[in-house]
C-alpha cells in the first residue's frame, strides 16, 4: 500500500515520539492554549469571528516542567454544532516560534477531511535527537491554523478543539524527565457575525476593552507612525463619518477620554 510523503513524516514522528517516551515516568507543567484569533491582541479571545474574513486560530505552547520539551505534539480539530460550514483549513507552524532551532525534524502540519464540514483535523508533531528542544519556563505561540465562514453561516458557531481523546491518539510531549501531558483551555467556541464592530465603536486595538489610552496611543502610531492598522476597521471610525483611523477620529476619540465627549457611536 502506499501512502503519501506527508503521511510517511507523520508516522516516523510517532514512532521517534513512541520510542523517546516508552518507560518514562510521568511529569506535569505544560499547557496548550489559543492564544488570540486574527490579529488581535493576544490573550483577547471574543466569542464571536467575521463572517466573509480570514478567521485565523493562533495556538500557543507553555512549559514550565523543569526542563526543555523534546516531543512536541497538538491535536487539533475544526467542528460545528450546529452544522456550520467554512472553507478548508490551513495548518502552519507559527513563525513566531524558531521551530526548526529547537527541533531536529519530523514537523508536519497533518490534516484529515478538511473539507470545510463535519471536523477538519490538523495535527503538529516534531522530534528531537539532538536539538535543545522547547526551553523551560518559556511561552510561545506554536501553531496557526486558518479558515473562513462565509456570510451564509451567520449566527451558527464554529469551535476548535482538541481531539487526544475522541480519537484515541496519545497527546504527550516528553521532556528531561518524562513524559507530559499538557492541559488544554478549549473547547473554544464562537458565533459567526456579520462584521467585527460589537457595541459601541472604539476598540481601536482589539483588546476587547471600551475606548481608554492605549487605544488612544493606538491611533496615534497609526495616524502618524504608520502603525498598524486597527484590526477591526468599524471599531476605529469612532466618528461614524465611514473614514475609519484618521484624525476626526483621533479628535473624537481625544474628547471622549479628556473632556467628557461622546462615547464612540453605535455599531450598524
Amino acid at each position: 500500500m502506499k501512502i503519501s510523503k506527508s503521511k510517511f513524516l507523520f508516522l516516523l514522528s510517532i514512532l521517534i515520539a513512541v520510542f523517546f517516551i516508552s518507560g518514562k515516568t510521568s511529569a506535569v507543567g505544560g499547557s496548550i492554549y489559543l492564544d488570540h484569533i486574527n490579529n488581535y491582541q493576544p490573550g483577547y479571545i471574543p466569542s464571536w469571528v467575521e463572517a466573509g474574513k480570514p478567521l485565523v486560530f493562533h495556538l500557543g505552547v507553555s512549559n514550565n516542567s523543569g526542563g526543555p520539551v523534546l516531543v512536541l505534539r497538538g491535536f487539533f480539530e475544526i467542528y460545528s454544532p450546529n452544522g456550520a460550514t467554512w472553507q478548508p483549513i490551513d495548518a502552519t507552524w507559527s513563525t513566531a516560534l524558531n521551530w526548526n532551532s529547537m527541533f531536529d525534524g519530523g514537523v508536519v502540519a497533518f490534516e484529515y477531511d478538511a473539507n470545510g464540514s463535519g471536523a477538519d483535523t490538523a495535527h503538529f508533531n516534531s522530534f528531537n535527537i539532538l536539538g535543545p528542544g522547547f526551553p523551560n519556563n518559556t511561552s510561545a505561540v506554536a501553531w496557526t491554523i486558518t479558515t473562513q465562514v462565509e456570510q451564509s453561516q451567520i449566527g451558527k458557531q464554529i469551535c476548535i478543539d482538541s481531539v487526544r481523546s475522541s480519537r484515541g491518539t496519545a497527546w504527550l510531549w516528553l521532556n528531561g524527565f518524562g513524559n507530559l501531558t499538557p492541559s488544554w483551555g478549549g473547547p473554544y467556541c464562537f458565533t459567526v457575525e456579520a462584521d467585527c464592530c460589537q457595541g459601541i465603536r472604539g476598540d481601536v486595538n482589539g483588546d476587547g476593552f471600551d475606548s481608554n489610552a492605549l487605544d488612544l496611543s493606538f491611533l496615534v502610531d497609526r495616524i502618524f507612525r504608520s502603525g498598524p492598522v486597527p484590526p477591526c476597521a468599524l471599531e476605529a471610525d469612532l466618528n461614524g463619518d465611514g473614514l475609519s483611523a484618521n484624525i476626526g477620529d483621533l479628535t473624537y476619540l481625544i474628547d471622549y477620554i479628556y473632556r467628557s465627549g461622546p462615547p464612540g457611536v453605535s455599531c450598524p
